[in-house]
């Protein structure tokens, strides 16, 4: 797939800065869910997943590129079907591996499904 390239404002959610695609931007997605890409703002690329904002839509976490809310970036997005495992916090992974039957499931699904758990396991804030 080839590159996209969109302008965006830093945004604040809940007290996290993130980057909304443009709606166009993510009409050239292949997927209306999750979805994975190599997004370089500033002259630095950093492989992040595309999060679905429930409309039709996806954001990112802005705190790679230390992007302050309010910053006007350029943005150049490459979809890929590289899906690295997610970088999960140590203490959720141990307690998340101690169990035997989560331990088998975690080894026997893909990445991206792994990603897809994580982002289920962050949503519940707890």
């Amino acid at each position: 797939m080839s590159e996209i390239r969109f302008s965006a404002a830093v945004r604040t959610v809940a007290s996290v800065a993130v980057i909304c695609l443009p709606k166009e931007a993510s009409e050239k997605l292949s997927s209306r869910g999750m979805d994975m890409a190599k997004v370089t703002i500033h002259g630095t690329t950093k492989t992040v997943a595309l999060e679905p904002d429930g409309r039709f839509g996806h954001w990112f976490f802005a705190d790679a590129w230390k992007a302050k809310p309010g910053e006007a970036v350029e943005v150049t997005l490459e979809p890929t079907n590289d899906w690295p495992d997610p970088d999960m916090p140590k203490d959720i992974m141990n307690v998340f591996l101690a169990d035997p039957e989560s331990k088998d499931m975690w080894g026997q699904i893909t990445p991206k499904a792994r990603w897809e758990r994580w982002r289920w396991l962050r949503s519940t804030n707890n």
